[in-house]
């Protein structure tokens, strides 16, 4: 049977959805069978976390709403979704150990903390404090959309509670955390890494825009690829349905700044960020702008070849930028030709030590919370 196209199996949610938040106070009695018992539940008083007070305030675990926010979230739905666990307010609370745990990132609508599911297994929890009515939809979609992605280069949600205003997530634990603070810090950073990460960034995007999943990302930077224990590279942030050639343009030309970052480690904006300014910028610095960790003069070449594809991400008129199958195409044979046969074994070995060089240094450096 021949599957639907993304964008009606959007409109459908959309319809699913109205249609639960519409349902009045007796029919929603009838929310979830698996989740009667839920309203019972009462988090514990012992938890001092401000976080919790926070959230508490707020109203993320009234019981009271949790009828209407579960409906609200798409819960029906993400129920029959084999691969997504639908999670508790007591889970929640137990595997952020009371909101006390790691918080490993923060801004100043969110928190994500370090968890610990019961099979010891890490995961980061996504905890939204402050996304308004109109950008609710757009979040549950996302995380609608982040469930039935299967990529190895894109980070894996594993679970979700719905019974808050905003859906709480739980993904795949990215140990060594995001690519921005590596590219900003004084960690060893071998061109062949982040060649590396290059081609599985461009990869994640190409299956993205593929045609069976048409999805573009709406912030792919640095700061939200995020990278393992292995260094394998994680495609972080909110997705959307794509709705024109435009839209996945925009993602080529945030590739192009990554790119950039990748081989020059400084940060991909220049002015007004325009990309008629930052190609001049480049053009006209050339070597001269090159990480000079990585800029041997036996590498030159292949960092001359990498900047041209950034060159070309970042062309003006976006419908002259390549694909993304094309970028990633590109990039996997500069790769192959960086690295053959037991060069790539020697890569594999290096990058265990760079990682295990760069947990360690993040464990001496991260302030305990």
């Amino acid at each position: 049977k021949k599957r639907p196209e993304m964008k009606d199996v959007t409109e459908r949610l959309r319809a699913l959805r109205k249609a639960y938040c519409q349902q009045d106070q007796e029919k929603t009695g009838r929310w979830s069978m698996k989740n009667v018992n839920r309203k019972g539940q009462s988090i514990s008083a012992s938890s001092n976390s401000t976080m919790y007070y926070k959230l508490n305030n707020l109203g993320m675990f009234s019981t009271w709403n949790a009828p209407r926010n579960f409906m609200r979230n798409a819960g029906p739905i993400v129920e029959q979704m084999q691969n997504l666990r639908v999670f508790t307010r007591e889970e929640i609370r137990k595997i952020t150990n009371g909101y006390s745990s790691d918080v490993i990132a923060k801004c100043s609508s969110c928190e994500v903390y370090k968890g610990t599911l019961e099979d010891n297994t890490l995961v980061a929890v996504n905890i939204e404090t402050a996304v308004d009515e109109a950008h609710s939809e757009s979040f549950t979609n996302s995380m609608l959309i982040y469930s039935i992605i299967l990529h190895n280069n894109i980070i894996k949600l594993l679970g979700c509670y719905l019974e808050a205003d905003v859906p709480i997530l739980v993904y795949e634990f990215a140990a060594n955390g995001n690519l921005q603070d590596i590219l900003r810090g004084n960690y060893s950073f071998p061109l062949g890494i982040r060649l590396d990460i290059a081609v599985g960034c461009a990869e994640a995007l190409a299956y993205l825009h593929s045609r069976s999943f048409a999805f573009v990302g709406a912030n792919v930077t640095s700061a939200n690829i995020l990278l393992d224990d292995s260094l394998v590279p994680k495609v972080s942030g909110p997705l959307f349905i794509c709705h024109s050639i435009s839209s996945t343009s925009g993602d080529v030309y945030s590739f192009g700044i990554l790119l950039l970052e990748l081989i020059t480690r400084k940060q991909g904006g220049y002015r007004n960020n325009s990309p008629q300014e930052l190609r001049k910028a480049y053009m006209k610095k050339g070597h001269t702008m090159f990480d000079k960790e990585i800029a041997a003069k036996a590498d030159i070449l292949i960092l001359e070849r990498i900047q041209m594809v950034a060159m070309d991400c970042l062309k003006l008129d976006a419908l002259a930028r390549p694909k993304m199958a094309e970028v990633a195409e590109r990039l996997q044979r500069l790769k192959n030709v960086e690295s053959t046969g037991s060069e790539l074994r020697e890569l594999s070995m290096l990058r265990r030590l760079v990682a295990s060089s760069i947990s360690k240094a993040r464990e001496n450096t991260t302030p305990a919370t």
